[in-house]
C-alpha cells in the first residue's frame, strides 16, 4: 500500500464531502428559511435537481471510467466547488426570487453537477483509486463521513448567522479539495489507461437479473428514502419552539450521525464480508423501513434523534453493499458506471418523479403520516427486492471487500 497516497486521498474525500456537506445538509432549511419557499416549492426544486442529474450520471461514469486514474474530472467538479458562494449569491437565489421555474432550472444544472453526481464520481474515483494501491476503500470512505460530520456541525451555526454563509464555507473547502487533490500522483503502469467499458458491455449486463434487482432496490427503496432525507431537517426544526435551536440541534445529530456512519464502516466492512452483500443490503432496507416509521409514529426530538443516529449502519451497509455486490456478481471491468448508472441514476429519475408530489404530501397531511406511508412502502419493496437478488454470501466469504481489478 502506498501510505502517502492513502493518507491524501482520504484527506481528498473529507474535504469533497465537507464541501457537499456544508451544500446539502440544510439544504432544505436554506430554500425554506433563506430564499423563502414553501414545502411544494422545495419538493419541485429538488425534482428539478434530480431531473438535470439524469443527463450528467452517466456522462460522468463513462468519463471517469475512461480517464482512469486521469483528475481532469476531478478537477472540474473542485472548480465548481469553489464556485458555490458567487454562484448561489450571484444567480441561483435571486432566479429563485424572481423566475421561480428558471431559477429551478439553472440551480439544477449546478447542483446536478457538483453534489448529485459530482459527489458520486468522486467516490468511484477513490473506489478505484484504493484497488490500484492496495488499500479498502471503506476506511479511507470514514474520513468522508467525519468531514460531512464537520460541516453538518458548522453549517448549523453559520446558517443561523446569515443562511447564505454556508456557500462561502463550501467554496473555500472546494480549493482545499483542489489543492489536495493536485497532490495525488500515482505511478502504476496502467496510471493513464481507463477500462474497456463500452455501450455492448452496458447492454450485456443489463440482461441479468441482478442488475435490475439493483435498479429496483435503487428505485423504491433508496429514492424513497432520499425524498425523506431531503426535508428531514426542515422536519426535525419543526419539532422546536425556536427556529436557531432546532437548526442548531438538526445540525449537531446530523453530525454525530455521520461521525458513527465513519466508525461503521470498519464494522461494516466485516459484516459484508461475513454475511454477503445481499444480505446486508436487505437488512439496510428494513432498518430504513422501520427508521421512517418510528418518526412518524413517535414525532417528538428524542426518537427522531435516535431514529436519524441509526441511518449510520443502514446507509454505510448500502454504500458498501452496492459497490460489493456490483463487482462480485454482475461486472468487474465497469463497477463505476454501473454504479453511478444502476444506481444513482436510477434514484434520481424516481426523485425527479415524485418529489412535487412528496412535497405536496408533506403540505397537505403533515410530514409524520407521510413518513409512516413511505416506511411502509420500503418495507414491501425490500421484501421483493431480496426475492430478485442472487445470494452472493460464498464469493463474498471468498473476496476482499472491494471490486478486484
Amino acid at each position: 500500500m502506498n501510505r502517502k497516497i492513502y493518507i491524501l486521498s482520504c484527506m481528498a474525500l473529507f474535504m469533497a464531502v465537507f464541501t457537499v456537506s456544508s451544500l446539502a445538509s440544510l439544504y432544505g432549511n436554506w430554500l425554506e428559511f433563506g430564499v423563502g419557499l414553501s414545502r411544494t416549492e422545495i419538493g419541485i426544486v429538488q425534482s428539478r435537481n434530480a431531473l438535470l442529474s439524469l443527463l450528467v450520471l452517466p456522462l460522468f461514469g463513462v468519463i471517469s471510467d475512461k480517464l482512469g486514474s486521469r483528475k481532469n474530472l476531478i478537477y472540474t467538479i473542485g472548480l465548481l466547488f469553489a464556485a458555490s458562494y458567487p454562484f448561489v449569491l450571484y444567480v441561483y437565489k435571486p432566479l429563485l426570487q424572481s423566475n421561480f421555474t428558471l431559477g429551478a432550472l439553472v440551480g439544477a444544472l449546478y447542483i446536478a453537477s457538483v453534489w448529485l453526481a459530482g459527489l458520486a464520481t468522486i467516490d468511484s474515483f477513490f473506489e478505484k483509486v484504493s484497488r490500484r494501491q492496495g488499500f479498502e476503500f471503506g476506511q479511507a470512505r470514514v474520513f468522508a463521513s467525519f468531514g460531512w460530520a464537520v460541516a453538518a456541525i458548522v453549517a448549523g451555526y453559520v446558517i443561523a448567522i446569515d443562511p447564505d454563509y454556508i456557500f462561502v464555507v463550501s467554496s473555500i473547502s472546494g480549493l482545499l479539495f483542489i489543492v489536495v487533490a493536485s497532490l495525488i500522483k500515482e505511478e502504476t503502469a496502467t496510471n493513464s489507461q481507463g477500462s474497456s467499458f463500452n455501450l455492448a458491455t452496458l447492454k450485456e449486463v443489463s440482461k441479468t437479473k441482478d442488475f435490475w434487482g439493483i435498479c429496483f432496490f435503487s428505485a423504491f427503496v433508496i429514492s424513497i428514502y432520499n425524498m425523506y432525507d431531503l426535508q428531514f431537517s426542515v422536519f426535525f426544526t419543526s419539532l422546536f419552539d425556536k427556529y436557531e435551536s432546532g437548526v442548531q440541534f438538526a445540525s449537531f445529530v446530523i453530525g454525530i450521525q455521520t461521525f458513527f456512519e465513519g466508525i461503521m464502516m470498519f464494522i461494516c466492512a466485516g459484516l459484508i464480508v461475513k454475511f454477503g452483500a445481499k444480505n446486508c443490503l436487505i437488512f439496510a432496507g428494513v432498518l430504513t423501513a422501520f427508521r421512517m416509521i418510528m418518526t412518524g409514529v413517535a414525532p417528538y426530538p428524542t426518537p427522531v434523534t435516535i431514529s436519524k443516529l441509526l441511518h449510520a449502519v443502514e446507509w454505510t451497509l448500502i454504500l458498501l453493499s452496492m459497490f460489493k455486490y456490483i463487482a462480485s456478481m454482475i461486472t468487474e471491468k465497469a463497477c463505476s458506471t454501473v454504479y453511478l448508472v444502476g444506481s444513482v441514476f436510477v434514484v434520481q429519475f424516481f426523485t425527479f418523479l415524485f418529489s412535487g408530489a412528496v412535497g405536496g404530501l408533506y403540505d397537505e397531511y403533515g410530514f409524520e403520516q407521510t413518513y409512516i406511508w413511505m416506511g411502509i412502502a420500503i418495507f414491501i419493496f425490500t421484501c421483493i427486492t431480496a426475492l430478485i437478488l442472487t445470494n452472493d454470501k460464498k464469493g463474498a466469504n471468498n473476496a476482499t471487500l472491494h471490486p478486484a481489478k
